[in-house]
């Protein structure tokens, strides 16, 4: 009896997946997707959030103490409510989108690199979009706070 154990290995046969694809093209839409969206989103939030924070401040400002705020001082914004509200959901949705993607570029090997950029950069996206615009907020708030009333 003679043992298969020093034998040659048989040929190597066609890989019954194809071979991996090569074009980068998902993982690069994914990675401008991603920091497109975030970008926008981050300004739009940045630039609603001044007017809103000083509008705030103002009317908190102007309360004599004790007493509650009129809700009436939100209806002037209303535009800039509208402004942040975009900007919300463009980075929600858009942000899912390349997440999405990105997830895919990186599971099919399709761009792996730029997915997992696109993907860091989706996840980090929110993050970004309440510092812009809690920042802005907070330096209107202030701003509008260390004005006299009057």
């Amino acid at each position: 009896m003679s043992s298969d154990l020093f034998a040659p290995l048989p040929e190597p046969t066609d890989d019954p997946f194809g071979a991996a694809p090569s074009s980068r093209t998902l993982g690069l839409v994914a990675l401008i997707v991603a920091a497109v969206v975030v970008l926008a989103a981050s300004i739009g939030a940045a630039i609603a959030g001044y007017p809103l924070g000083e509008a705030a401040g103002h009317a908190f400002a102007s309360t004599p103490v004790g007493q509650s705020v009129d809700p009436s001082w939100m209806s002037t914004l209303q535009g800039w409510v509208a402004v942040l509200e975009v900007a919300f959901w463009l980075g929600t949705l858009g942000g899912m989108w390349a997440l999405i993607q990105g997830l895919i570029a990186i599971a099919t090997g399709r761009g792996r690199a730029l997915g997992i950029a696109a993907a860091v950069i989706a996840v980090a996206g929110p993050i970004v979009f309440t510092a812009a615009g809690t920042m802005t907020m907070l330096a209107g708030y202030a701003t509008a706070a260390a004005m006299p009333v009057g």
